[in-house]
């Protein structure tokens, strides 16, 4: 009986081993299958994170290139906007200076509109910036002098029209 007893002992230490071994498994399975989840979760967050990261530095970028491209047009703007490129000032009488207020040198070829005034002094001289020169510039009773001084500069197409100012003394 002894034998048949301990058979029985055996087996059912052999099936409460498999027992305990199978809930182990069950719960390790668990286990791994909690931390699967989660880290699928987490990959799924870190990925939509890194899109997003992506995404925002587009925008930077695109930003950064409409920023450039808007200073790129307002210097050339800024540029092209006109800006006379000598300036006349009475001094006394007949007297007048007229100065190069650019930034370059200016050479100057003729008087265009010469004959619409009573005396024009012939100007062909190469202005250096910031450079001036007396000039006389003379009307008739009557005739008062025209609003421009028109002068034919070397390698301008179109004359430089230089606004006469009015006589103070």
């Amino acid at each position: 009986m002894m034998a048949g007893m301990d058979s029985q002992f055996i087996a059912n230490l052999i099936s409460g081993i498999s027992a305990l071994a199978a809930a182990f498994s069950a719960l390790f399975a668990g286990i791994s299958w909690y931390q699967s989840n989660g880290s699928k979760k987490a990959k799924a967050e870190s990925e939509e994170r890194a899109r997003q990261a992506e995404e925002s530095l587009k925008q930077m970028h695109q930003i950064i290139e409409e920023q450039q491209s808007q200073s790129q047009s307002q210097a050339d703007i800024a540029s092209n906007l006109w800006r006379p490129k000598f300036q006349l000032t009475h001094v006394r009488g007949l007297r007048y200076k007229l100065q190069n207020i650019t930034k370059q040198s200016l050479n100057v070829l003729k008087v265009v509109n010469q004959d619409e005034f009573f005396r024009c002094d012939d100007i062909h001289h190469q202005f250096n910036p910031g450079e001036s020169l007396d000039i006389r510039l003379g009307d008739v009773m009557g005739k008062p002098l025209p609003s421009n001084l028109v002068l034919q500069v070397a390698d301008q197409d179109e004359p430089i029209y230089v606004q006469i100012p009015g006589k103070f003394s």
